[in-house]
């Protein structure tokens, strides 16, 4: 009796086995690598040292080896899939209009793909291996700062008795950072910390020294600072409002695989609220934080020796300083091996096609605190 029990639990296990497949379609999304700050403020010790960088907000040299490093990582991982050289109709790149972005995808590209023989065009050793990839804007309308309905949700969350409990429990903490930093937009506003979060972290990433008042008390402005960014995402719709339009990219890159793409890669340069709404409206398994730099998803196609499909998504969330990894998730109501027909199912009403529609305001004159 034993014996037969033994075996019908082997049988059943080896049935739930998932199924060989091969990889069919890869695409990647990715924030951009380190940069400099974004602004400054009144006691800010290296007010001027970003200018050498090519000023505030711009992709860093250690963003640009951060990129390509991933570029790296990316090419071993996928080099039984990808095709050696590039060629346009395998290939696509896409950002969003911003400097940083956009040379993020090219430091990322510049690693995956050199030049052939034929491909090669100039004969200095430093330029050698280098091979000038396009790179198109994402004409996605997805900046969180032109989209009213996403504003409504906002200064809704931010007016909750929560939000204005905590901020009121924080006031004796902001105001020695007002007095610290000389933000005064601080003041009543708790959302401001990023300012000195985003200040630590950078400075971080450039062996530069934090200046003390900041590290007496990093990680309560780093816990601040994680909480006031997961507020703009608590919902799913303020999800779909950042990355339904970028969704819809995926799927329909995966459906034109169907009738006869040739294509193997897609990449796509992006922002943290990108990344987090991505994440926000699949709901995957991996903790929700502030992404990283160069953080991200990749989403493979896969199709079993029965032509059946099936999507797999993999997060990358590592520090600057930190080795590549991708991190195999569950999409919220699906196995980690998600058959296609589900996995379309389940983000059917998360894509977003029109984003002017969808954007607009709900209730007129309350767009404001």
């Amino acid at each position: 009796m034993l014996k037969i029990t033994l075996i019908f639990y082997l049988v059943n296990f080896l049935n739930c086995e998932e199924p060989k497949t091969d990889i069919v379609l890869v695409q990647a999304i990715f924030r951009h690598g380190v940069r400099s700050i974004l602004i400054d403020y009144p006691n800010d010790t290296f007010r001027t040292y970003w200018d050498k960088y090519g000023g505030y907000g711009q992709l860093t040299p250690v963003g640009m080896k951060q990129l390509y490093e991933y570029g790296i990582f990316f090419k071993n991982r996928y080099s039984n899939f990808l095709s050696p050289y590039y060629h346009n109709s395998k290939v696509f790149a896409k950002s969003t209009d911003y400097d940083r972005t956009i040379q993020s995808v090219l430091s990322f590209l510049s690693a995956v793909y050199k030049p052939s023989k034929d491909q090669e065009w100039n004969s200095n050793p430093n330029l050698s291996d280098y091979l000038p990839i396009p790179v198109r804007i994402l004409e996605l309308a997805s900046d969180k700062t032109k989209c009213e309905r996403y504003e409504e949700l906002r200064n809704e969350m931010r007016s909750s008795h929560e939000y204005l409990a905590l901020q009121a429990q924080n006031q004796e903490f902001l105001n020695l950072m007002i007095e610290k930093s000389g933000l005064t937009n601080l003041k009543n506003n708790q959302y401001m910390i990023w300012q000195i979060a985003d200040k630590a972290m950078v400075e971080e990433a450039h062996n530069l020294p934090v200046d003390k008042y900041i590290q007496d008390n990093y990680n309560k402005i780093m816990e601040m600072n994680d909480h006031t960014f997961q507020i703009d995402f608590v919902t799913d719709e303020m999800g779909k409002l950042n990355s339904g339009g970028l969704l819809n990219e995926i799927v329909n890159n995966i459906k034109k695989k169907f009738i006869g793409s040739k294509a193997e890669l897609f990449v796509y340069g992006v922002h943290d609220n990108n990344v987090a709404g991505m994440q926000k409206i699949l709901n995957t398994s991996n903790k929700f934080v502030q992404p990283e730099f160069a953080s991200g998803f990749v989403f493979e196609l896969r199709k079993d020796v029965e032509n059946n499909y099936y999507v797999q998504v993999f997060s990358k969330n590592n520090k600057f300083n930190e080795p590549n990894i991708l991190s195999l998730v569950k999409v919220n109501g699906c196995d980690e091996l998600c058959p296609l027909n589900k996995f379309l199912n389940l983000t059917s009403n998360k894509l977003v096609t029109n984003f002017k529609e969808i954007c607009q305001a709900k209730f007129t004159g309350q767009n404001e605190l």
